[in-house]
């Protein structure tokens, strides 16, 4: 099972492992819908089967030069967070009942704030606990919202992933993209609206091409698999990793360094000095004349072995933008 990558992808569907953790963060799980399977049978293709899950952290309090965001900008990010909920909801329903489950002041809702204190409740999301209360809730809304629809696993969806950056190569959700980025399949292909621009293009956001040191651990990992080994993929992930404790920043799914293999130490042959007998507690010291002070030559230590460690996979980095949002999670193992 591989993880999506940077490109438009078709026929994909939510999965049911789609959950919120105990930090109230929800876990955001796509794979390739069934359609999809059937499509590559018939038009002869050849079949890579996807499955991503998608951790959806609330926005960071700091800019990247650890300056404190101010409300606004948290709830900048705050709202473009709700944009794509809304946008996933009409894969199950109208976007009117989307709006009306998600839209407008159902983010408070729940949350004891009156519509007249609302100015009032955003200064204070700069806290972490009024953020992550108020993140909570929408997430809480979005799922329940979607579970509570017939078409929440079963309905297939065009979805646009973009490279998080020149560096890492996963596929990530452009949150903050005024675009559309996902839409049903029953659009037509022709009359979409999901598309790159030339300015993506060019900066290589639809480029899922890893670098050379991507590829070495990629390769590592794979060859490893094989043999039944943990992968970066599953050793770090839990007997149920979709409700596993929120990691600390955005080091995600952190890949296991591969340990060299074992050496064994080769002492070079050296005269050893004979050792005197014990002596009591309080006894002067006799040196017999075996005994007498030779010069010896100092046995010589071994080097000490220095270890090369493979390059690490590289560690998925936020997205763009004031929050670490939409990072690619890899909870599934990879062929």
């Amino acid at each position: 099972m591989a993880n999506f990558t940077p490109g438009i992808h078709e026929n994909i569907k939510f999965s049911s492992e789609t959950a919120i953790n105990d930090k109230g963060t929800l876990v955001l799980v796509m794979e390739a819908g069934a359609s999809g399977l059937a499509a590559a049978v018939l038009n002869n293709e050849m079949l890579s089967s996807m499955k991503t899950g998608f951790m959806i952290f609330p926005p960071q309090l700091k800019n990247y030069k650890q300056e404190l965001n101010t409300p606004a900008q948290i709830l900048q990010d705050v709202l473009a967070i709700r944009d794509k909920y809304i946008q996933y909801a009409t894969i199950v329903s109208s976007e009117n009942e989307a709006l009306a489950a998600l839209g407008g002041g159902a983010l408070f809702q729940g949350l004891g704030v009156a519509q007249d204190q609302f100015d009032a409740f955003i200064e204070t999301m700069v806290k972490e606990d009024t953020l992550n209360r108020v993140m909570k809730n929408l997430n809480e809304k979005f799922l329940n919202f979607m579970k509570s629809k017939p078409g929440f696993t079963t309905n297939p969806f065009r979805h646009k992933f973009v490279r998080q950056s020149k560096k890492k190569h996963y596929a990530t959700i452009p949150f903050h993209y005024q675009s559309p980025i996902v839409e049903s399949m029953s659009i037509p292909k022709t009359e979409s609206l999901i598309e790159w621009s030339p300015v993506e293009i060019k900066s290589g956001k639809n480029d899922g091409t890893p670098l050379a040191a991507d590829l070495k651990s990629i390769n590592v990992e794979k060859k490893a698999s094989l043999f039944g080994a943990p992968t970066a993929a599953t050793a770090n992930v839990g007997a149920n990793p979709l409700l596993a404790q929120q990691p600390q920043a955005v080091q995600h799914a952190q890949p296991v360094s591969q340990t060299p293999p074992p050496v064994t130490m080769v002492q070079p042959t050296q005269p050893v000095a004979q050792t005197p007998p014990p002596v009591a507690m309080g006894q002067p010291v006799l040196q017999p004349e075996s005994f007498a002070p030779v010069e010896q030559p100092m046995a010589q230590q071994p080097t000490p072995l220095e270890f090369v460690q493979p390059e690490a996979q590289p560690i998925p980095a936020a997205p763009v933008g004031h929050g670490g949002v939409g990072t690619a999670v890899n909870l599934f193992p990879t062929n």
